[in-house]
């Protein structure tokens, strides 16, 4: 009788530890909604208050420390990685987040997806590297389903945007992703330079989005891994 290679039953029991400096800071900090740098998260660990189905090799998202600074960051593999607990946003947010990839990330590989929200009341930033020093790719959508929140049909929704300085050339190629709104109007950046700016992306200003989730829907090679780290809500 077929007998699964992992018991789909079976979940990982977060561990945590101490977190860093930077994070009791912000967990401080009025005005911060919510802050993440997996620091709480032993390496090689499911990350601590985040839920993660595995992916088609049984995997789920696990904490790795890489880049400067022996930095902890979640490793999204062809998975999703979901906020629990994470109370609704506030009507008027910024949302940052570090993302990187490793050297030699496949071109044309699968985006790395931010999901804002939930159902038809969710905002979506797809974002993927270029190759060889060439800049990568944004995407502000819907996420593939009707909204009841965005004006659809304003440009530059579902339109790729040019990324410069988001490659796979280096051994460690990071960006940091800034998304906000303001009233009716979603400002998207990369590195601080302004990549999409939508006055009227918004049908009200009275915009609670609920919920936040990171996925990549496929991997294919080794070097198609999407790093995730300092994610940060006020």
């Amino acid at each position: 009788a077929y007998a699964p290679r992992r018991d789909p039953a079976v979940e990982e029991k977060p561990v945590a530890q101490a977190p860093s400096v930077k994070a009791a800071k912000a967990r401080q900090e009025a005005g911060v909604h919510f802050f993440e740098d997996f620091s709480t998260t032993p390496a090689g660990k499911l990350p601590a208050n985040w839920s993660s189905p595995p992916n088609g090799q049984g995997r789920m998202v696990q904490v790795e420390t890489q880049g400067d600074e022996d930095r902890s960051w979640a490793v999204i593999k062809g998975q999703s990685l979901t906020a629990k607990g994470l109370k609704p946003l506030p009507e008027n947010f910024r949302l940052t987040y570090n993302v990187a990839v490793p050297k030699g990330f496949t071109w044309g590989g699968k985006r790395l997806i931010t999901a804002i929200g939930k159902g038809d009341r969710l905002l979506a930033i797809e974002l993927r590297p270029g190759a060889d020093g060439a800049g990568g790719w944004l995407t502000v959508s819907n996420g593939g389903t009707p909204s009841a929140l965005l004006n659809d049909a304003v440009a530059p929704f579902n339109r790729e945007q040019a990324v410069p300085g988001f490659s796979n050339n280096l051994p460690f190629n990071g960006v940091t992703v800034a998304v906000e709104k303001s009233g009716t109007s979603l400002y998207v950046s990369v590195n601080q330079q302004p990549v999409v700016v939508i006055p009227e992306a918004f049908k009200t200003p009275a915009v609670r989005l609920d919920g936040l989730q990171f996925k990549h829907s496929r991997s294919d090679s080794d070097t198609e891994k999407y790093y995730l780290g300092d994610i940060r809500i006020e």
